[in-house]
């Protein structure tokens, strides 16, 4: 697994008067000041513990996910049969 990572920092160069060095400049241009490039890569080893990590905490949410709308299902359903059964009596 390679990860890369990379990092441009510009400034805006235009004509100023007030400062010599920028008095004969005719055109306005981008000057890059900073330039940072870093990579990584890590072994088979450590990929598969980074995938398992993540791919064990999705597989968590959609058991948690399915645990819940079956909860809310019987919840309802529960709900509903006492609805009409209450409904059914007549009241005295």
């Amino acid at each position: 697994m390679q990860f890369a990572k990379k990092l441009q920092i510009n400034i805006l160069v235009k004509p100023n008067t007030k400062i010599t060095a920028l008095k004969q400049i005719k055109h306005h241009f981008i000057f890059p000041v900073l330039w940072l490039n870093e990579t990584a890569t890590i072994t088979d080893e450590k990929a598969e513990v980074f995938r398992s990590k993540v791919t064990n905490k999705i597989k968590l949410l959609h058991f948690l996910q399915l645990a819940l709308m079956v909860i809310g299902s019987v919840i309802f359903l529960g709900f509903l049969i006492a609805f009409f059964l209450c409904k059914g009596k007549s009241p005295k």
